[in-house]
């Protein structure tokens, strides 16, 4: 079966994929949706406190994209051959 050794080359490359969508996600604020991104730049402006409303972005992106990592670590792990 070609398919779980595809998978296996595949995982890596798709687990990073996922985390760029997740984090590209932020181009949306270019079509006027409210999202993550637009909702730091509307504090940002309104406040001038750069720091205070971008680091609870980055937080949020941590949130997002690590559990999406660990599941693909695990799955690298568990499909990985005994060398």
């Amino acid at each position: 079966m070609v398919f779980p050794q595809a998978l296996r080359h595949v995982l890596p490359p798709l687990a990073g994929q996922f985390a760029s969508l997740i984090k590209d996600s932020s181009l949306l604020s270019i079509i006027a949706i409210q999202e993550f991104t637009l909702a730091a730049e509307q504090i940002n402006s309104a406040t001038f406190t750069n720091l205070e409303s971008f680091f609870p972005l980055a937080v949020g992106y941590l949130i997002l994209t690590f559990p999406i990592s660990l599941i693909c670590k695990c799955l690298e792990k568990r499909m990985r051959y005994e060398t």
